[in-house]
């Protein structure tokens, strides 16, 4: 890298030599009759050269010998605008949009026994990164012949956004997984690279053709060759260098042309001098001034600042200067509920359930649900059914059609039945299952009812039930994921808006590097305090570490309208690899139960062996909103404790929170239902 910018520095020397010597020849800068001056647009395709000889991003795991050299084809924009300052030399600005995407990828083979002979198993490594930047550049012309130029600067670019992928996998032989029986680990996919580098530093070379394409030359086709040779690493503690080689053309407008301008023409004879005759005016009557009518002053409504101030659960305030983000990876659970819910007398499968085309079928991964939630997992129940089935050839299921046995659906089993036989015929005509392996049984109110005498509870009953032969197919399904956290949980926006009028109504959007994190609103007047509650709502929560950003809009009652942005606070992104965070979500609970199925049984045995001397363990009960509040309660707390007597925990690490903070939607019935729960979560420390 040191030799490569020598060089660099030399040519560049060279250039200001050449460019110099121009001058000393044509002059300085010749005069002209006005400023030469010009715009292009330029666009294309640039070949990106990578060397990045690392072992992974920082924080990350992996187990990589060394990442090596990457090359990828990227599009090129970029507009720029020139003044001429001699005959064979302009100056230009260029701005740019550079969008860097580029995948690692290594390979290395490893002796492993697992039979107690030896076998040689190949691993496969891959890193992509995409990084985008607002790019500078000025750059020097020097036309070396006509139209002919020798291009030569600096490019300076501004980071905009990052993100990476990572997976580390077997490639052979086919037949060998992991411990923990998959085939691929350490997979990870954020929107912000480790340690990113904020800008680029670039040398610019090129060279440029002007093809003439109108007959005053002033438009102008402009093919270019330029090569950006990066002079700093992308990464701010890693090697990573970048060279891009740009092949694009420009379309060029400018106010001058390159042809000889014509002989001027000579001035004229100054014309004779002609006698001044002084005529006699009238005399004008004066009549007198109009009174100025007195025009009433516009109503004020101005805008003078935005002051904020973080605050803690207790609304203390605190004296964070930065708000920081802390992200954990950590192996989640999500158990899966075998009810699908209808409308009232209806058998059609409600919108919200997911459905696909045949044509999905093949390519259809329990891993494309990684991060979505809970509830979104739960409302893919068809297709994590079909795909079980189609491979599983051998299981069976039994799809029981219900009704809540009152008002319109009072007795009518036809209503089941036609509800079974949907959720069979969907299976069976996108997923190719056999309707011979999915049985159809129809009945009133299910064999384990919710309570038929409030609303929740009926619509609960309007349901087809799933139920394996097998019942391993629907089990939890486990997904890598990564645990948010903020230091704060409320960030209070102080506007300051001097107003002689009423405010009608005003906006508040808050936003990080040009994406809105949120919005908060009203009519009527602008509270002196406006709270921004962020603790525990992740979809709100930074992405990156650029600052925050506050803009806030007020309208009157007679139609002003002003807006203002204000600097937020500074956003710090910790990557946390100090300890493992595993969350179990959720062992599901009938209406009003308490007590253990079988599934919760398999549940439990799956987590005991997570659990070390060093761990720290919670246990949460949880209920819906259905019943009395105190007793919902004690009914949480029965449930939490239950399990944590069966983990064998002491009992202050098991806590009940009844039905007070809702964990999921309690409009729908699945809401309800995955609210009856319990969530384990453990933290181990690493060493």
């Amino acid at each position: 890298m040191y030799l490569q910018r020598r060089i660099l520095i030399s040519l560049l020397a060279v250039t200001c030599l050449s460019i110099g010597k121009a001058f000393s020849q044509d002059g300085a800068v010749e005069p002209q009759a006005g400023t030469r001056y010009g715009v292009s647009g330029v666009t294309g395709l640039g070949l990106d050269l990578h060397n990045a000889p690392i072992k992974g991003l920082p924080g990350i795991p992996s187990c990589c010998p060394e990442y090596s050299t990457a090359s990828a084809i990227m599009p090129a924009i970029d507009l720029l605008g020139h003044i001429r300052l001699s005959n064979p030399l302009r100056l230009e600005l260029r701005v740019g949009y550079d969008l860097h995407s580029v995948l690692l990828e290594a390979e290395q083979t490893q002796v492993i026994a697992p039979r107690g002979v030896d076998e040689s198993i190949l691993l496969g490594y891959e890193l992509s990164t995409s990084r985008s930047f607002l790019s500078l550049a000025p750059v020097v012309a020097y036309d070396l012949i006509p139209k002919l130029s020798l291009l030569g600067g600096l490019r300076l670019g501004f980071l905009m956004s990052s993100s990476f992928s990572q997976r580390e996998f077997i490639s052979a032989p086919a037949d060998v997984v992991f411990a923990d029986g998959t085939r691929t680990r350490f997979e990870f996919d954020s929107s912000l690279i480790p340690g990113v580098s904020s800008a680029r530093f670039a040398v610019v070379l090129g060279v440029r053709y002007s093809i003439p394409v109108s007959s005053d030359e002033q438009w102008r086709l402009e093919p270019e060759l330029v090569a950006n040779i990066g002079m700093a690493d992308l990464q701010s503690s890693q090697p990573w260098s970048l060279t891009s080689v740009r092949l694009g053309v420009g379309l060029a407008w400018q106010n001058y042309s390159e042809q000889a301008p014509p002989t001027p023409l000579p001035e004229p004879a100054p014309a004779a001098e002609q006698p001044v005759v002084i005529a006699e005016m009238p005399v004008e009557k004066v009549l007198p001034a109009p009174v100025a009518k007195v025009e009433e002053k516009p109503k004020r409504l101005l805008i003078n600042n935005l002051t904020s101030r973080m605050l803690d659960a207790q609304d203390k305030p605190l004296e964070n200067a930065k708000l920081t983000v802390s992200n954990i990876i950590s192996l989640n659970l999500y158990a899966l509920l075998n009810y699908i819910f209808f409308d009232e007398a209806s058998a059609e499968i409600p919108q919200r359930y997911r459905r696909i085309a045949a044509a999905e079928v093949s390519s259809y991964t329990l891993d494309r649900l990684n991060g979505a939630g809970t509830v979104a997992i739960y409302h893919d129940i068809l297709n994590i059914v079909g795909y079980k089935l189609r491979t599983n050839p051998s299981e069976k299921i039994v799809v029981i059609g219900c009704n809540s046995n009152s008002g319109e659906e009072k007795g009518n089993r036809d209503l089941s039945r036609q509800r079974a036989f949907n959720v069979q015929q969907y299976l069976a005509s996108t997923w190719g299952i056999d309707a011979s392996r999915i049985a159809i049984q129809a009945r009133d109110l299910p064999e384990n009812p919710s309570n038929i005498n409030v609303p929740d509870g009926v619509s609960e009953n309007r349901r087809v039930e799933i139920v394996g032969q097998d019942t391993r197919l629907l089990d939890p399904i486990f997904f890598t994921d990564t645990v948010r956290s903020v230091n704060v949980e409320t960030i209070e926006l102080n506007p300051s808006v001097t107003a002689d009028t009423t405010i009608k109504e005003w906006n508040l959007v808050i936003s990080q590097g040009g994406d809105k994190l949120d919005t908060l609103f009203g009519s009527d007047s602008l509270p002196q305090h406006v709270l921004w509650n962020i603790g525990s709502r992740a979809s709100v929560f930074p992405r990156n570490e650029e600052s925050l950003e506050y803009s806030l809009s007020v309208m009157d009652v007679d139609g002003q309208q002003l807006s203002s942005r204000s600097r937020g606070y500074d956003v710090e992104q910790l990557y946390r690899t100090d300890k493992r965070l595993e969350r179990f979500n959720m062992i599901i609970f009938g209406y009003n139960e308490s007590e253990f199925t079988k599934q919760h049984d398999r549940i439990l045995a799956t987590i005991r062996p997570r659990i070390s001397k060093n761990s720290k363990v919670t246990v949460e009960g949880y209920t819906d909103r259905v019943g009395n509040p105190d007793y919902n309660l004690r009914l949480s707390e029965r449930r939490a404790k239950a399990v944590g007597s069966k983990l064998n925990l002491p009992s202050e690490s098991s806590v009940g929170y009844g039905s007070a903070g809702e964990l999921f939607d309690n409009n729908t019935p699945e809401g309800r239902l995955y609210s009856r729960t319990v969530i384990i979560t453990i933290e181990t420390p690493l060493e």
